[in-house]
């Protein structure tokens, strides 16, 4: 049980922003930059779980440990090529940019992860095949900029909402957000349209009335 215990702190105070909103407070939520605190060190904790059975009361938190502390692998140079094959310059420049933020530290892959695939019992949803990121760029742009809370469904499996999207709208410059949502568009298997800087500019201009995270009806 200390070793459960243990685990569950390690994936409550991992070096992510999810880690200052579990409580869902929008204002708290937006903190999270300075916020943040520092987690323990993982891999005495790791190697002290792994000399006893894993049974299934530690599962789901010795998985969420093991994929939230692993080494991020950026695509291979071969696999960026092929992402970039068929991009206009403007395309391939967005790209560029959207890889930086996607792998910053605290953006998109800390939850979403490096394969784009998330952390489904942890209540993080996959952005690979996601019919979210596939589908309205609209609804895509207003849950990036103004954050998401609440119930939804992604790949026919339900997340109750409770660990909310943050909010990235003033994080991030309208052309930031357009590389970022092109990039995860048309990487991890997606293939759909980039996104423009119009769009996004559009979005923004038509929400600036928003107050706290979105909610699906929102959308």
């Amino acid at each position: 049980k200390y070793i459960h215990s243990t685990l569950e702190m390690v994936v409550q105070f991992r070096p992510s922003p999810m880690s200052c909103c579990i409580h869902t407070d929008p204002a708290a939520a937006m903190a999270w930059p300075v916020a943040i605190p520092r987690s323990p060190p993982i891999k005495p904790i790791i190697a002290a779980f792994e000399k006893h059975p894993i049974d299934a009361w530690m599962k789901d938190s010795y998985e969420a440990v093991l994929t939230n502390f692993k080494t991020r692998i950026k695509p291979a140079p071969k696999e960026a090529n092929q992402q970039y094959a068929g991009l206009n310059e403007d395309e391939i420049k967005a790209m560029k940019l959207g890889e930086i933020f996607y792998y910053k530290d605290g953006y998109c892959s800390t939850c979403h992860q490096a394969d784009g695939k998330g952390l489904t019992n942890v209540g993080y949803p996959p952005l690979a095949l996601s019919e979210w990121v596939l589908g309205d760029e609209t609804k895509l742009i207003k849950l990036t900029m103004h954050g998401l809370m609440g119930p939804m469904t992604v790949r026919g499996v339900k997340y109750d909402g409770k660990v909310p999207m943050l909010p990235f709208g003033k994080l991030m410059t309208d052309e930031e957000i357009a590389g970022v949502l092109t990039y995860v568009r048309k990487s991890f298997g997606n293939k759909a349209s980039a996104i423009t800087t119009a769009s996004v500019k559009k979005v923004r201009e038509a929400t600036k009335g928003q107050k706290g995270y979105m909610q699906v009806k929102d959308l």
